[in-house]
């Protein structure tokens, strides 16, 4: 996909499944997930810009849900708001800032540049499509104030395949 401008939503969908699966691989028993899609989204016809979605999906894994002993949870949505595509990939890990507290050496050395690039993408999606976009990463907290995860939510151009 990572060759492609845009693909279909079913394929993404496809794709982001098949590297859940092999994330479940490498972490095993460390989490489950579950990706929805409300029924008025076209996802055969519904285009979205490839590889923009893993990245947050890689950070929830990478940086949340590994540090937990069971129990993860990873929700990826999608929905149609209007003539705008919402996308969200919410975890029950341990928060930003516990992980951040757990950063070694080699975590220093290894600064994953995905998030970053994927929030340019959508940014420049709102100049190239003339359509408000916009990525927001909120911390999940208990009522009793600890961390319980980290969502992020993206709006992006609902664009339909004129095929």
């Amino acid at each position: 996909n990572s060759q492609q401008g845009e693909v279909p939503l079913s394929q993404e969908i496809e794709t982001l499944g098949l590297y859940l699966k092999l994330e479940q691989l490498r972490f095993p028993e460390k989490f489950e997930y579950q990706i929805d899609l409300h029924p008025e989204v076209d996802k055969m016809k519904c285009l979205i810009p490839t590889m923009l979605i893993q990245p947050f999906i890689e950070n929830s894994i990478r940086h949340g849900l590994r540090h937990r002993e069971k129990g993860g949870l990873l929700e990826v949505g999608f929905a149609r708001e209007n003539d705008q595509l919402h996308v969200w990939v919410e975890d029950n890990g341990i928060g930003r800032e516990a992980s951040q507290r757990m950063k070694t050496g080699h975590h220093v050395e290894y600064q994953s540049r995905g998030v970053d690039l994927s929030s340019n993408r959508v940014s420049s999606l709102e100049i190239l499509k003339g359509q408000t976009t916009s990525v927001k990463i909120t911390d999940l907290y208990t009522g009793d104030g600890e961390a319980c995860g980290t969502r992020i939510d993206l709006l992006l151009p609902y664009e339909l395949s004129t095929t």
